[in-house]
């Protein structure tokens, strides 16, 4: 029995295999969402520790210019 809205000569299967590519494709986009989060999370850490390795360098180099401390 073919589906009253059916592309002519798709038959009872069309619904079945619709629902099931977009099961796929909605599996497909929670990963990518994921593997973006990831990469996000990834880059916020590699951004913060360049601020504390130029923050660091900032300091040494601003020591540089002091004189010793004297006991």
């Amino acid at each position: 029995m073919s589906q009253p809205n059916a592309p002519p000569g798709m038959g009872d299967w069309w619904p079945r295999f619709l629902a099931d590519s977009l099961m796929d494709i909605q599996r497909g986009l929670g990963q990518l969402t994921g593997e973006v989060r990831s990469l996000k999370d990834e880059a916020i850490g590699r951004v913060i520790r360049l601020e504390q390795r130029m923050l660091e360098q900032e300091r040494r180099k601003e020591a540089s210019w002091l004189p010793p401390l004297k006991e």
